[in-house]
């Protein structure tokens, strides 16, 4: 299991069950449907009493992994379009984003978006994966994307050919299919 994220708001008003699910479906339309589908029992956005200490008032389930610093694992751009159309569509709400884990969660800020872009930009969601890169090949390093028992496999992200990586990090080419 991972590291789910969790993403909490208030509203500054009140909202019906049927603006709740108005509201799911316009989040649907502007984000698309690779993050939420409303429809699902576990993605729904709702109003919960488990606000990890928080003053939120609703939150979203969409069991889309977390991304932060130290857990690259989640697809920021997806969590921060959430995020962003929360703050627009609520200017005198909050939002607050973590995981999963049950500690306190962040209260989200400029400073905060712009320091969790800045770290997407330079590292994606290598750090997560293998320490990154393995061997190299054509003087970058290979993007590790296969497991097969205790192999590792990934591609040159310069001539695309796809490797395994041997004990003492050899590249063996490997079939593309």
């Amino acid at each position: 299991m991972g590291v789910d994220c969790e993403i909490l708001f208030s509203t500054g008003r009140e909202l019906s069950e049927q603006d709740e699910k108005i509201l799911a479906w316009r989040l649907v339309e502007a984000v698309g449907r690779r993050f939420f589908y409303p429809e699902r029992p576990f993605h729904r956005l709702h109003s919960s009493s488990e606000m990890y200490g928080t003053t939120a008032t609703h939150e979203i389930n969409s069991l889309e992994r977390f991304y932060g610093e130290g857990y690259e694992r989640g697809h920021w751009p997806d969590i921060a379009a959430v995020i962003t159309w929360l703050r627009l569509n609520f200017p005198n709400g909050q939002v607050w984003y973590g995981g999963d884990t049950g500690e306190a969660l962040t209260l989200i800020t400029d400073q905060f978006m712009s320091e969790t872009w800045k770290h997407w930009a330079e590292h994606g969601g290598v750090p997560y994966r293998d320490n990154g890169r393995g061997p190299n090949c054509c003087g970058a390093g290979i993007f590790i994307n296969a497991w097969h028992g205790n192999r590792r496999g990934g591609y040159c992200p310069v001539c695309a050919k796809n490797y395994w990586i041997t004990p003492g990090n050899g590249l063996e080419p490997r079939d593309s299919n």
